[in-house]
């Protein structure tokens, strides 16, 4: 009877964060269309700022598929990095020191992503491996581009670089969406 329950309660979750990773990939891929729009000149603080919150968002969605896959009581990285995401795409809309907390923001999503990309190999999908190198190297990205945007003049701009370059990772690292992609080549 408890492994019937355990079956179930398995099945439940993966269910669950299979959805998830279609959430996760549709509000980072809102969070590439925004810095898109940014990058073209459509009001770029505020389109950075919502990008912000949009990746926020999407890396909390993955952070807490991750945490129920493997049914874990430790907080993620990626979902620590996407709450702290949304709380400066907050203060940014505000336009409390923008040019300071979008660039902060970049670099907490890149740490987040590199600290978290090992995390979906354990899971045994095929594209699990593509997933968490997308994260590693966008996460690189990430962090040169955030770095650059905090000294240099033209931050907002480097800003919705990286956040186009980590909502891409976002949307196409998810598990779901590599297994697909490397299962479409191995045909």
């Amino acid at each position: 009877m408890a492994t019937v329950h355990t079956q179930g309660f398995h099945e439940e979750h993966v269910t669950h964060a299979s959805g998830t990773s279609v959430v996760e990939a549709a509000v980072g891929l809102a969070g590439v269309l925004l810095a898109i729009l940014g990058l073209v000149n459509v009001a770029p603080a505020y389109m950075a700022s919502i990008a912000t919150l949009a990746i926020g968002a999407a890396l909390a969605f993955q952070g807490a598929a991750c945490q129920m896959r493997t049914g874990g009581n430790a907080i993620s990285a990626e979902f620590t990095a996407g709450l702290a995401g949304i709380v400066l795409g907050i203060l940014a809309i505000l336009g409390i020191e923008t040019a300071i907390l979008l660039p902060v923001a970049v670099l907490v999503f890149s740490g987040g992503l590199l600290l978290s990309a090992g995390s979906s190999l354990h899971f045994g999908a095929a594209g699990a491996t593509a997933g968490s190198g997308s994260h590693i190297l966008c996460g690189v990205a990430g962090i040169v581009l955030g770095i650059i945007a905090l000294v240099s003049s033209a931050s907002l701009t480097l800003c919705l670089v990286a956040l186009l370059t980590l909502g891409v990772a976002v949307a196409v690292g998810g598990n779901t969406w590599s297994h697909r992609f490397v299962r479409m080549w191995q045909r």
